[in-house]
Order: structure tokens, then sequence, then C-alpha cells
């Protein structure tokens, strides 16, 4: 007898209330739990939890306990998960995830290959208390191994939009979705936060494809990968493909390895690759230099401003944690060397760095110690158009010495690196 994939319909199997008039978390988590368990590749594995068209008001994380569950909406602008700030009964999280912060959580009951497409996540950060101070405890989904996030707005999510970490989330792909706002502004004073980062974490063979940050964007990074903390996990990499940032925030990879980043656009903003120091190495010996890594065929532009000064619009490449980023590391434990790093064929306009703690550099190449980690490197074939048009001067206290201009060698790092035109 032939075989179908089971397609539950929260609204007529379960009668979940579309209208976002009343709480929806206990219907839609009736559904997930009654998806048929199956192994792939048999077909009747899982099942479609099909969202029709309208809101769907949560006051619960909706937990995911059969892999192969596919959460489908009907688009972007069809289908609307909606956090209840008022009645919100999350846990702060991802420290521990399996307590429930996230509105999809699909890694708590250890599910795998899950999908959350075609809909819209509303965090309701702007709605939030000014009682509500930790931002954990509102986020957005909690990815598991192989999940695939694909045609998902993340709207107003104060929280990690995306948390992205360790085994658990390996193989993860991020398509055509897009980030904005998560800002509470009756936090800490009526001071705002821009919560967490927008996506988090640090995991392996993980594929961001045409995400888009917007403008709009009020996080701490709009992705930050960085260093685990386990034992067994001590590779990070992912492949940020055709993606455009107009947010303010930066893209940061920390002790990642084997990453592409290609064909992106980075207005305002920065990619900032860099070894993670904040781990002590006597602690945590599986610490990883950023090591072959592709930046290749992408546009970083400078823009200004509130105060009318010119901001982002750089690659920097910084080893800035001293001792933990020598080719021997602390007391004599072993480091995988950073290098292998490939700047190529990129286009630099108005690069404006960072802050003011960063030079203004398109291209910035920092460091503070004298290690051989850096060997193989090359930049090359990059068109690079009115660097450091602030006119910062050379007197900025960077490790290495570095200062604006259109390319800054730390003078610890410089050997290894090749620089052709």
């Amino acid at each position: 007898m032939h075989q179908t994939l089971t397609v539950i319909n929260v609204v007529q199997d379960y009668l979940a209330d579309n209208t976002g008039t009343n709480d929806t978390s206990d219907q839609i988590n009736a559904a997930l739990a009654h998806v048929p368990v199956g192994v792939s590749p048999d077909i009747s594995a899982g099942a479609i939890v099909y969202f029709p068209q309208g809101t769907y008001k949560i006051k619960k994380p909706l937990l995911r306990k059969v892999s192969w569950t596919r959460c489908i909406g009907e688009g972007k602008n069809a289908t609307v998960i909606l956090l209840d700030a008022a009645n919100w009964q999350g846990t702060v999280s991802p420290a521990d995830p399996n307590a429930g912060s996230f509105i999809f959580d699909l890694q708590s009951y250890f599910v795998t290959d899950c999908a959350v497409t075609d809909m819209l996540i509303n965090g309701s950060a702007t709605t939030l208390p000014g009682t509500a101070s930790q931002s954990n405890l509102y986020s957005g989904i909690l990815c598991s191994v192989r999940s695939e996030i694909a045609r998902v707005s993340i709207y107003d999510v104060w929280g990690f939009g995306l948390w992205i970490a360790g085994e658990s989330a390996a193989y993860t792909r991020v398509i055509d979705c897009d980030a904005d706002k998560g800002f509470n502004p009756h936090y800490n004073n009526n001071q705002g936060s821009g919560g967490n980062d927008c996506i988090g974490g640090g995991s392996l063979r993980v594929k961001i494809i045409r995400f888009y940050w917007m403008p709009g964007l009020a996080k701490n990074t709009a992705l930050d990968f960085t260093t685990p903390g386990g034992t067994s996990f001590k590779e990070r990499s992912v492949d940020i493909i055709d993606c455009i940032n107009e947010s303010p925030h930066d893209v940061v990879l920390e002790g990642c390895v084997q990453s592409t980043i290609r064909g992106n656009r980075f207005y305002g903003n920065n990619l900032a690759v860099k070894s993670d120091a904040s781990y002590p190495i006597l602690t945590h010996p599986w610490v990883t230099n950023p090591a072959d890594i592709l930046v290749a065929d992408n546009v970083f532009m400078g823009q200004l401003n509130s105060q009318s000064q010119w901001v982002g619009g750089s690659c920097q490449v910084v080893a800035d944690g001293g001792i933990y980023c020598t080719s021997k590391g602390q007391m004599g434990k072993p480091l995988n060397n950073a290098g292998r790093i490939g700047i190529l064929g990129n286009s630099f306009i108005n690069s404006a760095g960072g802050d003011a703690s960063k030079p203004a550099s398109a291209i910035l190449w920092a460091g503070d110690d004298k290690s051989n980690s850096d060997g193989g490197s090359v930049i090359a074939d990059n068109r690079i158009v009115n660097p450091n048009p602030n006119g910062s001067s050379s007197t900025v206290n960077i490790p290495g010495g570095c200062s604006g201009g259109a390319v800054s060698l730390g003078s610890g790092l410089g050997s290894g690196i090749s620089v052709l035109s």
C-alpha cells in the first residue's frame, strides 16, 4: 500500500484560533505531539503541520516532539505567529534551552530534520513591559540538526532570532529569510535595549543564504558565530551567501574555520573575522583561531549615520587574543593556527571601520603577537574607493599599530600575508 505524508491542519484538526484573539499554544502543541513517528527515508516519517492564513497568538513555546516535522504557513504576510508579551511563560535560554523560551523549539526533544517555512514570527518586543529585563526569555527559533528555516520573517524578536549552536544544530539551512526590529523601548528606565544577536551560536556546516537584515534591526549583532562551550565540538563553519545587511550591526565570526562569505552586501556595518579570546585556554583548550576562510565578491560600503559620520564598510581580521592566538597557546597547549584567509575580489567604498576603537581601513589586519599563525593568507584583486572618509588619525590605539588607510596590517601579523594588486 502506498504511504503518504501526514498533513495536520492546526485550525481544522485542532481548532486553533487564527484570528489573533485567543491563545493557541495548547492546540498547536497538541498537533505537534501527534505527529507520527517514522524513520527516514520512509515517506510516513514526520508530518506537515499546516498553519492556514491568519494570526496565532501564543503564550507558551511551541515544542517539536517528533523528527521530520515541517511547520508550514502560507507566506510571510499571511501566517503570523504572535508572541503574547503580556502572558509569555518562557524561561531563560539558551543556557538551558530545554526549559523553553523560544517561540519555535526544534531541539528540546532531541528531534532532527525539522522545518519552519512560509510565515512571520512576531516577538512583540515593542510591546514588552519595562519589567522584562532578560531578552533571552523572548527568542525566536531554536534549531536542531538539519533544521531548515525558509521564507520566514523574524520580526520584532528581542532575544535571539535564530539560535544555531553546537552539535545539536549542525547542518542547519536558513534560506530567503529576513529580520527587522527587536527593540524593547521600556526596558532599563526607558533607555531601550537591542536584545541578543539576530542569528547566534556557532555550529558545523551551517548555510545562511539570501538573508536580509533590515535597516531597522536593533540587535547586538546581525550574526555572531563563536566558540561553543563544549569540548567535543571544536569546529564552527558557516557559509554566508548572497545576503544583504543594511542594519547597523556587524557579522562576526569568532574562531570559525572552513567558511565562505561570498556575494554579500554590507551597508554601514562590517565583517569581523577574529579569534575568540574570551575563553581562557587553560579551561577551554579547544579554542580555535580563524582559518580556511574565503571572503570573496562582496560589496562593503560605509554609510553616514545620524551624526554625519561614515560608519562600516570594512573587513576586519583581528587576532586580538594575545597568548590565545599564538601557535603554541598558553602554557604550551596547542592551538589550531589561524591562516589561509583569502580576501579576494571585493569592493570597498567609503570604508570607515567600526567604532572609535578601530581604524577606518577598508581591510584591517591587526594583532598583538608575533606568531606564525597567519601563514598562507592572501589579499588580492580588491577594489577600494575612498577609504577612511572620516580622516581618522594614525594615533588610534590599536594592537599592532594599525591606522586608517586602504589596507592596514598589524606589525605583529604582517608575515605570512600576501597583498597582491
